[in-house]
């Protein structure tokens, strides 16, 4: 269906809203009316998607999650030792770890692969995970390549 008016007007100059309305009134064009408030909706309604700026950081795409949650400090070591040399040898590079927001987990979980370098050489870098994937009660471990 072709509405023939309505790309004719600008919907946010009220005066040429107002004339073209007149216009439609007077017309008898009633099946444009509905056609016109859909439109102004949609445009008054509609959120515009947020540019990501040059530079702005990625989200990397995401191999393995590992939630540590219920689990004690020495079997999270264990688990966190395990998983990563599995995910070095599979040749994938970023692993998410649920930690929590509080507790000893979110402390010692960095400082595990911080100053146990002879156990995790294969990590590269840890981060804070973006809010979308759990935000301060997580991290981003990336690993080395395995070629």
């Amino acid at each position: 269906m072709c509405y023939p008016f309505i790309d004719l007007i600008s919907l946010y100059d009220k005066s040429s809203l107002i004339i073209f309305m007149k216009t439609i009134i007077e017309k008898n064009f009633f099946k444009y009316i509905m056609a016109l408030i859909n439109k102004v909706a949609l445009n008054m309604f509609s959120y515009k998607k947020k540019k990501i700026k040059k530079g702005a950081e990625k989200v990397p795409k995401i191999d393995l999650i590992i939630d540590l949650h219920s689990w004690t400090e020495n079997q999270s070591f264990k688990i966190l030792q395990a998983y990563i040399e599995k995910s070095y040898k599979n040749n994938w590079k970023n692993i998410l770890i649920i930690t929590g927001k509080s507790g000893s987990l979110r402390v010692n979980v960095p400082r595990w692969l911080e100053y146990n370098k002879d156990i995790f050489y294969n990590v590269v870098c840890i981060k804070n995970a973006p809010i979308h994937l759990g935000g301060d009660g997580a991290f981003i471990i990336k690993l080395k390549s395995n070629c």
